[in-house]
């Protein structure tokens, strides 16, 4: 465990030199991390009403998330804010600097609630995303199969494709964190977001993911890979991903239809994770500049490189991202302590790859809470 801190501090230390070293700027502009591959993003939409910002990769990326804790928590002057997924924002919390919500009025007002607390916003929310279906409309209408618009109706669909298609691998994969995609499926079959573990609801969700399988594996090829080589019939999935599906889909693979969370109701329910920019408690000022990305110029130029805007009205009815994002609504992440996330994910995992039943995983998760089993 030190070592790998040893080993992220380093890391830390050689991004700031990095940064402070490609001289283009002055040394007082502020410094913003950014995903690597979205750096070029960023870098392009610099003329989008933004003040000069400097924009500099986080690497490595794939130890991102304790790499933006270890920054944020030593008050690292390194970077000025860091863009991050909105799930994880609430771990830097206690280090942050809220962003006054004045001027992000046009915001859906879903996300703003994903992201409020005491004296204004966590971040700022940049991109829409969370957790999206994607299945193959030529296997429905081959079988006319009645589409997966409830969890019930999804796996009526699987069952018949078991017996009747052929060439599947799979039937329903994921390719999201398993944790998220059972706050998922549990909101949008209770019909409301709700931090209790222990209930039927979050049970019948533990059930549908266990009896699927839906975790993805560390090694093997992902659910992405296999529904656009055919193999695969539904897909749980972010939306860069499901883009990246529908462009395939006209180029040759196997079509694809978007549609929201299947749910007992007119509306999915699901954890808000699209990019967001938070900024360290030292932040100078100037860095309130920021909040402009929410705003309707840069939220257009972000929806000219293929992201769904954060805005109130976004993308056209047309664009099936964005028309199932307009039947979703966004909520934090449940705010289950330290250990919260942990013990959901090994529920998760106690029922879809150990020998519990579900009922049994989330009796004794909710009792590892401190909220006993009820």
């Amino acid at each position: 465990m030190k070592r790998g801190l040893a080993t992220l501090a380093a890391c830390a230390v050689l991004i700031g030199m990095q940064a402070c070293s490609r001289g283009e700027l002055p040394p007082q502009v502020p410094r913003l991390g950014v995903p690597p591959h979205l750096l070029s993003v960023f870098e392009g939409g610099a003329a989008a009403g933004l003040p000069a910002t400097r924009f500099v990769g986080l690497r490595p990326y794939e130890r991102a998330r304790d790499l933006e804790v270890l920054l944020f928590a030593s008050r690292s002057p390194v970077f000025q804010g860091i863009v991050l997924p909105g799930r994880w924002a609430p771990l830097l919390r206690a280090w942050s600097e809220p962003f006054p919500e004045q001027g992000l009025g046009e915001v859906r007002p879903d996300v703003v609630s994903s992201l409020r607390v005491p004296g204004g916003l966590l971040a700022v929310p940049l991109t829409l995303d969370g957790i999206l279906l994607a299945y193959r409309p030529d296997l429905w209408a081959q079988f006319e199969i009645p589409p997966p618009r409830s969890l019930a109706a999804l796996r009526e669909a699987a069952l018949v494709l078991r017996s009747r298609a052929r060439g599947l691998d799979r039937l329903i994969e994921s390719d999201v964190p398993a944790d998220q995609l059972f706050w998922a499926v549990a909101w949008s079959y209770e019909g409301r977001s709700s931090g209790e573990l222990y209930s039927y609801p979050k049970v019948h969700a533990l059930r549908f993911i266990q009896e699927f399988g839906l975790v993805p594996e560390a090694a093997g090829p992902t659910g992405e890979d296999l529904f656009s080589q055919g193999r695969c019939a539904a897909l749980f999935c972010t939306a860069e991903a499901a883009r990246r599906l529908a462009r395939a889909g006209g180029g040759g693979g196997p079509p694809v239809r978007i549609a929201r969370v299947p749910g007992l109701h007119e509306r999915s329910h699901c954890i808000y994770n699209g990019w967001c920019l938070a900024r360290p408690s030292l932040a100078s000022p100037e860095t309130s500049g920021w909040a402009r990305m929410a705003s309707p110029d840069y939220q257009g130029y972000l929806a000219s490189r293929g992201y769904t805007p954060v805005m109130k009205r976004g993308q056209p009815s047309r664009d099936e991202v964005a028309a199932a994002f307009g039947g979703t609504v966004f909520h934090g992440a449940p705010d289950l302590g330290p250990a919260g996330d942990e013990v959901v994910l090994g529920a998760v995992l106690d029922a879809s790859r150990g020998p519990m039943t579900a009922e049994a995983a989330l009796r004794r998760a909710q009792a590892r809470l401190g909220g006993g089993a009820r």
